[in-house]
C-alpha cells in the first residue's frame, strides 16, 4: 500500500513538473530576454547549435517548424534544443525566433545583458508566459531568447530538481542522513558556513551545490534542502520523500516562489526541496 501510495503522489507530481516536454532533460524557465542579433560577438549566447527555421542552416537538424500543431512542435524542439547543448557541457539555452536554439560554455553568465523582454510566446502564440512557476514552453521572437536552465550552473556535481515534498519529521524521516548543514554551529555536522541572508542569490545554489557534493561522497543518489540550510540525503532503495505529500512551502532566487524544475530551490521549515544525482555529458 505504502509503495502504490508512493508511485501515486510521484506520477501526480511528476504530471505537473514535465508539462513542458517528455524531455529526458528538465528545463527550469528563467524568463524573456533582449538579444542583439547583429553580429554574434553582441549576442548574449554565441553559438547556434541548431536551427529549425531555416533549411540552409549550417546547423539545421532535418526538423521544421509546424506551425499548424506549434504548441505540440514547441516542447519537442525544445527538447532537442537541451538535448544537444547538454551534450556540449552547456548549462541554460535560449529559444529564439520560434525555431533557433543557441547557448554557449559562459551563456549561464550574459544571457540577461540586455535585460528583460516582453517579446516571447507560448505554444499559442500568446504572450502570457510571465508566471514562471508554471511549466510553461515559452520561445522568443527576433532577437529575443526564452531562457532555461538545464544543468546546475554554480557546481561541477550533476544533478536534476525531482521537487517540494512535505516532511512531518516524524521518524524514519523522508530523506533519512543530516548531512551537513549552514544554519546551526551548535551541531556537529555544521560545515564552518553560515546561511548568508543578506546575498541569498549568490548564496543558495552554492549550498546546494556543496550538499549535492556531499551526497555525491555518502554515494547517495538523493539530496535536500530543507529548513533554509539544511543537507539531506538518501538512497534511492532507503528514501520515502514523497510519505508526506506535495509542499509549496519551496522558495529560490529573492526569497521567491520557484521556477518549474528549478535547480536553485531550498524547502522552508518541515519541507525539503528533492534533487536526485545525474551523470554529466
Amino acid at each position: 500500500m505504502v509503495k502504490l501510495l508512493q508511485v501515486s503522489i510521484a506520477l501526480s507530481f511528476l504530471h505537473v513538473v514535465i508539462s513542458i516536454s517528455t524531455c529526458k532533460y528538465k528545463l527550469e524557465p528563467i524568463g524573456c530576454f533582449a538579444d542583439d542579433a547583429s553580429h554574434v560577438s553582441k549576442r548574449t549566447m554565441p553559438e547556434q547549435i541548431l536551427n529549425e527555421r531555416d533549411p540552409s542552416s549550417k546547423v539545421h537538424n532535418g526538423f521544421n517548424i509546424n506551425w499548424k500543431t506549434f504548441h505540440d512542435y514547441l516542447p519537442t524542439f525544445l527538447c532537442r534544443c537541451a538535448t544537444a547543448a547538454f551534450e556540449k557541457g552547456y548549462s541554460v539555452i535560449g529559444a529564439q525566433y520560434y525555431g533557433e536554439c543557441w547557448s554557449g560554455p559562459d551563456a549561464h553568465l550574459h544571457f540577461d545583458k540586455y535585460g528583460i523582454a516582453d517579446t516571447c510566446v507560448n505554444g499559442k502564440f500568446s504572450k502570457d508566459i510571465t508566471d514562471v512557476s508554471k511549466c510553461i514552453s515559452g520561445v522568443g521572437m527576433d532577437s529575443t531568447n526564452f531562457v532555461y536552465r538545464i544543468a546546475p550552473t554554480e557546481c561541477e556535481t550533476y544533478y536534476e530538481p525531482v521537487g517540494c515534498f512535505h516532511d512531518s519529521q516524524v521518524a524514519p524521516r523522508p530523506m533519512p542522513n543530516y548531512s551537513l548543514n549552514e544554519r546551526d554551529f551548535t551541531i556537529s555536522n555544521w560545515n564552518k558556513i553560515l546561511i548568508d541572508w543578506k546575498n541569498w542569490n549568490t548564496y543558495s545554489p552554492k549550498m546546494i551545490c556543496r550538499c549535492a557534493a556531499e551526497a555525491k561522497r555518502l554515494n547517495h543518489d538523493l539530496f535536500s534542502i530543507q529548513f533554509w540550510g539544511e543537507c539531506w540525503s538518501g538512497s534511492s532503495s532507503r528514501t520515502n520523500y514523497v510519505r508526506d505529500g506535495i509542499s509549496t512551502e519551496c522558495r529560490g532566487r529573492d526569497f521567491d516562489t520557484c521556477p518549474c524544475n528549478s535547480y536553485h530551490c531550498v524547502g522552508k521549515a518541515y519541507t525539503n526541496y528533492v534533487y536526485k544525482l545525474t551523470s554529466g555529458p
